[in-house]
């Protein structure tokens, strides 16, 4: 079976596909910083999975990985995620969400590993709020973040070649449990503060954003492994694109607990819908999770983990806390 190396297996998207490739019987390897000190793959125990603590801006040592285990496959989740994470991080953001993903992939090329898969973000799009945007529509850098991941996109784009298969994903905001749940995603956040009964405001309430299960995205990485052709493509995914003030009700509406307020848009927020028909028509896609389902598979998780909102904030459930390099 063919090994795969997974960067940033840690953390929350991470741990959802480690999951979805050892039920698939690859044999998998993770790289990851453990920055936030929890290791969360704690409870998969199986002979086909290797786990290496290696501090990320540290390059030179990642080779001798590559070397001894020839891997086959890199999927490159390793980032610092979302633009108050940078901001708070904002000396290594650029080594980490940039600079690791050119060095990961030159290495990958030397040691003829013959899949890359990039997983990027739709909030490359910035604000284009008046279409569906498709993969050829103009990126527009609205933070670090948004800018790291679309130079990381140019660089794969540019030094594509015919020794290396290469797929860049430009996924919807995530949502859903993890064995790293985040809390800091609106739909997680949302179901939470709403069954704790607690009152949230709703900032940009009439900007469209595209969401996706975290169960779907790990599934759409499995497929290009199987199925991609091309040696360089790139997928939109999302399953649903709703206003934000419309998630609010739907999600109130299922809990039917907390109250909501809605607050004046800010200037410069994201505001866009994507067209996933690219990636859903060539696999003949079926996504498995609805919001209904999501909900009740997150309510099931905060009681579980005796979840409060307070907790929630904690390094285990968020990603926007400073990184502790020593």
């Amino acid at each position: 079976m063919k090994k795969v190396l997974v960067t940033g297996g840690n953390g929350y998207f991470g741990t959802k596909i480690i999951e979805q490739l050892l039920i698939k019987k690859y044999s998998v390897y993770v790289i990851d910083g453990f920055y936030s000190g929890n290791n969360n793959l704690i409870k998969l125990k199986s002979n086909k999975l290797k786990i290496f603590n290696l501090n990320l801006i540290k390059f030179h040592k990642i080779s001798k990985y590559f070397k001894k285990y020839q891997f086959d496959i890199v999927i490159h989740c390793a980032s610092l995620v979302g633009e108050e994470a940078c901001l708070i991080n904002k000396s290594i953001a650029k080594k980490i969400n940039l600079e690791l993903t050119k060095k990961l992939f030159q290495i990958s090329v030397k040691y003829k590993v013959k899949h890359f898969i990039y997983t990027s973000t739709c909030s490359n799009y910035g604000a284009v709020k008046d279409r569906y945007l498709k993969e050829n529509q103009k990126l527009t850098a609205t933070g670090l973040y948004s800018k790291y991941k679309i130079l990381s996109e140019k660089f794969l784009k540019k030094n594509k070649n015919s020794k290396i298969k290469v797929t860049v994903f430009r996924f919807g905001t995530l949502y859903g449990a993890s064995l790293r749940t985040r809390f800091d995603l609106l739909i997680n956040d949302m179901v939470l503060s709403f069954f704790k009964n607690k009152k949230i405001d709703i900032y940009s309430p009439f900007s469209w954003r595209p969401y996706l299960h975290i169960y779907d995205a790990s599934r759409s990485i499995l497929i290009v492994i199987k199925k991609q052709k091309k040696m360089f493509d790139l997928y939109n995914l999302c399953s649903i694109n709703i206003l934000k003030i419309e998630l609010v009700k739907k999600i109130f509406h299922i809990i039917k607990r907390g109250k909501y307020n809605t607050v004046q848009n800010k200037v410069g927020q994201r505001d866009y819908k994507v067209d996933s028909s690219k990636f859903i028509n060539l696999y003949k896609f079926k996504f498995k999770y609805n919001l209904n389902k999501s909900i009740q598979e997150l309510i099931k998780f905060i009681k579980e983990e005796k979840l409060s909102v307070n907790k929630a904030k904690k390094f285990k459930y968020v990603s926007n806390y400073k990184i502790n390099l020593n």
